[in-house]
């Protein structure tokens, strides 16, 4: 037991206090009573209870000791330091990337089930009371946080699924850090150690003191994987592309790979690659694609990782977009919007009701109260504050229409101060407030621009276009492009705000068929699996692929090498566990105060418990 303020021990010569005033006698005033055998009977009751006065008096010097020790100790604060065993916290870090699915583990499906049952031993042998499982996956996440039950940490393990994209450590140590505690004893590993050396270090930084305990589990890792697949537009027509595929073989023996593209009418190619360890085919082809065609690519291959055989291409024959520019005319905009060969420019001086465009620019006109659909509207009038030279601050880097631009780099000589509006969103913010916000109900979509082209620098620099693609890709994407690049897991895909639902949502179609919704606020989707994917909406169903090849996880081979801390002292291992004590002190003043009260009272005669036992036994 040890003491937190230990200097109100100083309050012990108070205890001599309360004895000298105990022992002082009060001074009694003689009085004459003319009947002396009015006190004969006084005198008998006094004598029979005076052997109760005696302990009475004493026993009221005790309890008033008892309580100022009491209270005198509760100042101190003890605390009460368990000498038992230590309350152990362990933190596993769980691989669940796509090397994670190779299955090249005898006995088990996949190396992650064999991960698994090595944890599981693990964690029984250790025997921890708090265990938290984060999974490191293209999207991490918190599995469980809670007590070391053996039983229920099972349930949970046998439950994970192998995600189709590289790990993210850094998420995953930001969480890990996030709920590491004092009694944090354990950083648990658990992965087949497929992967960079350097990718470990953010652990490293956020736990100094805690080095990383390996659980790993791995095969022979022999691999091939397609690890590109793209196109690019090669004639004078949008779907006239050149097709490019890369195959890595990542085995120790030389292989024979056959490769089979296919499109709408059948097999466009058919390759078989002779590839040594480690070694890298790349093949180019000229492919015209046909309307709505998705191309696949294929390695007809029996491997460890089958994920990482085929790839796909979506192909959406582009639209021509309308946009309605509403006002006197703006000549930035206009000779922006004439570099797109899809863009239908419109002018005229007012919207006409009952039109519908992908997208309309109010240039500093306020929008209609009844307009549907989406719009561009540059504020500007004489009831607006002005803003003199206003700096950005802050711009969203993952919105579509604003990633990919360094909006600090915009000169403004001056802005209007956007008037608030409930729900909008701000993308680009200055010390004045915001220069570009996006207002989304159930009506409309409508991004606001605070300042006139010609008050910026804008049009001059090469962001300028850039935006313009994103906003004519973000509102109108069958008039974008025509071959659509695939993703990888666990990468943003924009959600064009055309292909929106009656209720202001997207609707996404997994490659397993199921119907995900994604709300309006969300502007992207995260998938975690590698396949087809489709944006249903009225006008029909817009395919994008998420592919799961990679260099990166191509390789199944384990290069696990741990990170060296920041420094290099020893792990600091939990502080054993101290409760405090003076609650229970405060609380034993209290009832020495009502024993001494109770006393106090009754120190004249002695205490009759008869009446009050018969009550009690009434």
């Amino acid at each position: 037991m040890s003491f937190l303020s230990p200097l109100w021990i100083l309050l012990l010569p108070v205890g001599y206090l309360v004895i000298l005033l105990h022992k002082r006698h009060p001074r009694r005033r003689e009085e004459i009573v003319p009947s002396i055998l009015l006190w004969q009977r006084v005198s008998r009751v006094l004598a029979e209870d005076a052997g109760w006065r005696r302990l009475a008096a004493n026993l009221l010097l005790i309890l008033q000791l008892l309580t100022l020790a009491a209270l005198m100790l509760a100042l101190m604060q003890p605390v009460f330091t368990s000498l038992g065993k230590a309350l152990r916290h362990d933190i596993v870090i769980l691989d669940t990337s796509l090397s994670m699915a190779a299955a090249d583990v005898p006995g088990v499906p996949h190396r992650l089930a064999a991960v698994v049952q090595k944890l599981t031993t693990t964690l029984a042998g250790r025997r921890p009371h708090l265990v938290t499982v984060i999974e490191a996956g293209p999207l991490p996440e918190v599995l469980y946080n809670g007590p070391g039950d053996l039983s229920r940490l099972a349930g949970v393990l046998n439950g994970v699924e192998v995600k189709h994209g590289a790990p993210d450590w850094e998420g995953a140590a930001l969480l890990a850090h996030s709920l590491a505690t004092s009694q944090t004893t354990g950083l648990l590993l658990a992965t087949d150690g497929s992967f960079p050396a350097d990718e470990l270090q953010p652990f490293a930084e956020m736990f100094p003191h805690l080095p990383l305990t390996p659980v790993v589990a791995a095969g022979e890792g022999e691999n091939a994987a397609i690890t590109a697949f793209s196109a690019r537009q090669a004639g004078s027509s949008l779907s006239e592309c050149d097709v490019f595929v890369r195959v890595v073989n990542h085995g120790k023996s030389p292989a024979e790979i056959p490769l089979v593209v296919a499109g709408k009418n059948g097999v466009i190619e058919r390759l078989h690659l002779k590839l040594e360890p480690g070694e890298v085919a790349q093949h180019v082809f000229p492919y015209e694609f046909a309307t709505e065609e998705v191309l696949e690519a294929r390695l007809e291959w029996s491997d460890a990782l089958p994920h990482d055989n085929v790839a796909y291409l979506t192909a959406y024959p582009p639209e021509p977009t309308r946009v309605l520019l509403i006002g006197a005319g703006n000549y930035y905009l206009e000779q922006g919007l004439r570099i797109f060969p899809q863009v239908r420019l419109e002018r005229r001086l007012l919207y006409p009701e009952g039109t519908s465009y992908p997208l309309v620019i109010f240039d500093r006109l306020p929008v209609p109260e009844n307009f549907t659909g989406t719009a561009l509207q540059i504020v500007a009038g004489s009831g607006l504050e002005t803003v003199s030279r206003p700096q950005v601050v802050r711009y969203d880097r993952v919105h579509p229409v604003t990633r990919f631009i360094d909006w600090s780099e915009i000169a403004i000589a001056r802005a209007f101060r956007l008037p608030p509006y409930p729900g909008a969103k701000v993308l680009v913010e200055s010390e004045a407030g915001p220069l570009m916000q996006l207002i989304e109900n159930e009506q409309a979509t409508i991004l606001q621009l605070a300042f006139r082209l010609e008050d910026s620098d804008w049009p001059l620099k090469v962001a300028f276009p850039i935006f313009l693609s994103h906003l004519l890709q973000w509102v109108h994407p069958p008039g974008w492009a025509y071959v659509r690049e695939a993703v990888a897991a666990g990468e943003a895909v924009a959600l064009p705000g055309a292909l929106k639902n009656e209720k202001g949502q997207w609707t996404v179609e997994t490659p397993q068929g199921q119907k995900v919704g994604i709300p309006a606020a969300a502007a992207s989707f995260r998938a975690a699996y590698s396949g087809l994917y489709y944006i249903l909406s009225g006008a029909g169903r817009w395919p994008f692929a998420v592919n799961a090849g990679s260099d990166r996880e191509a390789d199944l081979h384990s290069r696990l090498v741990l990170p060296t801390s920041q420094t290099g002292e020893a792990v600091q291992g939990a502080a054993p566990p101290r409760r405090p004590l003076w609650p229970w002190l405060v609380a034993a003043a209290f009832i020495l105060l009502l024993a001494e009260g109770w006393l106090y009272i009754n120190k004249g005669r002695r205490p009759n418990l008869r009446p009050t036992l018969i009550r009690l036994g009434r």
